[in-house]
């Protein structure tokens, strides 16, 4: 199987798209490749689908190992982002008044059941008590209805809880927006 064709299975397994059942020494064999082509994410993922002695002492040392070195290079990789990360010392300017007010907007935002939202709300949901919403708030929502962080049934409420507190719609705005610029800003 070519390298590309291995990672779309992997993603599926990682997904739950994947219906048959994965034996533990193929979960063992693609984190060996995963390592080997330095998917280290998806590694550490696949980690977790191992339980305890289930395979024989030496592989589950050879384990620990691959999933050590990657969790060391997945570390490496973020201070290196950190580091290359220009500083924003003025984030954007301009706000967006909302077309509800600011009780009823957090009100429909923690409508939407999903847990990562929800803790993401507290820091990137900037809104006055004039209903003004900073331009990151914005963006971070329009990221959420986009991709919904995985899960569709929450892309779908983020959507429509965007096109009920925002003068515009989410597809209005999608079609304007490159998504990747969105996500960086």
């Amino acid at each position: 199987m070519n390298q590309k064709s291995q990672k779309r299975k992997i993603l599926r397994f990682l997904s739950g798209k994947i219906n048959k059942e994965i034996d533990i020494f193929c979960i063992y064999q693609w984190i060996e490749r995963c390592y080997f082509h330095e998917w280290c994410k998806l590694a550490v993922a696949l980690g977790s689908h191992v339980p305890p002695n289930s395979l024989d002492q030496h592989f589950h040392k050879r384990l620990e190992y691959l999933l050590s070195e990657c969790r060391s290079k997945l570390k490496e990789q973020n201070k290196q982002i950190e580091l290359e990360r220009p500083e924003l010392h003025q984030p954007f300017t301009f706000t967006i008044k909302l077309q509800v007010s600011p009780e009823e907007a957090t009100a429909w935002l923690n409508s939407i059941s999903n847990r990562k939202l929800e803790r993401a709300l507290i820091n990137n949901w900037h809104c006055n008590q004039e209903g003004y919403v900073s331009a990151q708030s914005v963006l971070w929502l329009y990221c959420w209805a986009k991709t919904g962080m995985g899960s569709e049934q929450a892309a779908q409420a983020a959507q429509s809880v965007f096109d009920r507190i925002f003068p515009f719609t989410y597809g209005f705005f999608d079609s304007r927006l490159d998504h990747e610029w969105a996500r960086k800003m």
